[in-house]
């Protein structure tokens, strides 16, 4: 999912396109998506703030890269992992959607 409401953004669709064929839930962060195209913890903020404002239930991704773990960076990866995408939601966005 794409965090603009609109516009032409190739490999992307918007929360609303989703929501008009009955998607009601997003996986966000993938590692694959990390990796392969370069989504940031502030791109992934984004859409996180955009598919909870529409609704959406999200299934948030988080993980270290192997060499993370064999440097032992893996428990600071996944901490500013959750802090940069997740924290700065307000409370009311915690609840859970059925």
């Amino acid at each position: 999912m794409h965090f603009a409401e609109s516009g032409a953004f190739t490999g992307e669709i918007s929360a609303d396109m989703l929501l008009s064929i009955g998607v009601q839930t997003v996986i966000i962060g993938h590692s694959e998506r990390r990796a392969y195209f370069g989504e940031t913890d502030e791109i992934l903020a984004k859409k996180v703030k955009t598919a909870l404002a529409k609704n959406m239930r999200v299934m948030f991704c988080f993980g270290e890269e192997l060499e993370d773990r064999k440097s032992e960076n893996h428990f600071n990866v996944v901490a500013a992992q959750l802090k940069n995408g997740l924290f700065d939601l307000e409370a009311k966005a915690w609840k859970i959607l059925f």
